[in-house]
């Protein structure tokens, strides 16, 4: 079984070398990891998306974008736990400087990748429930962790097996600025879409 710390030094090299920010990593046997739950701000980092936040639309969904392509959008808090047993929540921020006005986000909701084997779809907008039992068909509200500050996402494939993923990617809306937050949950290239790695951690601000 991999070390706690020699896991988190691959992510990082993996970061570095591969597009997607983070490649797949696969270890036999289980880390143990002490269960602790966090107030974060999730950050998106790819191609031309250097740590733009996540936010919630209208329409419950995930997006990427520049304060200026924020309009209509909601800013988002989330409260995560970090060994992936607990769904992850948002809250929408008081101190939210986009448009909220059209906001349906209830607090509490929790975040959700279309993952599952029996969908059909394979590329598909992440998104934001209420409830987890009126999520779309072949949804996951769990079994997301953190490594680090990377965000990850656990699949298990045996008992004594867990595989590590990061298949974020971010698609252009036609809006400058703006993007759709998607799940690829086949890993292959897509139109108009560039990987990305989500983190805990703020971009730095330039100085002059």
């Amino acid at each position: 079984m991999w070390p706690t710390a020699a896991l988190v030094g691959l992510l990082v090299a993996g970061a570095a070398a591969s597009p997607a920010g983070i490649a797949s990593k696969d270890h036999t046997g289980r880390v143990v990891r002490k269960r602790t739950t966090e107030t974060v701000q999730l950050y998106a980092y790819g191609t031309n998306i250097s740590g733009l936040p996540i936010y919630a639309g209208s329409d419950n969904l995930a997006y990427l974008a520049t304060r200026d392509a924020a309009t209509n959008l909601t800013a988002i808090t989330w409260t995560i736990d970090t060994t992936g047993v607990d769904a992850w929540t948002v809250t929408a921020n008081s101190t939210s400087t986009s448009t909220n006005a059209t906001s349906s986000l209830t607090s509490g909701s929790s975040f959700y990748i279309i993952n599952s084997s029996d969908s059909s779809d394979s590329f598909v907008q992440a998104g934001f429930v209420s409830d987890a039992s009126s999520a779309p068909t072949g949804a996951t509200t769990t079994g997301f962790v953190t490594y680090g500050s990377y965000v990850m996402v656990v699949n298990e494939t045996t008992a004594d097996q867990q595989t590590y993923v990061s298949e974020f990617w971010a698609t252009a809306s036609g809006t400058d600025g703006l993007w759709t937050l998607m799940w690829n949950k086949a890993g292959t290239v897509q139109d108009n879409s560039v990987p990305v790695t989500l983190k805990t951690t703020a971009p730095v601000a330039l100085t002059s």
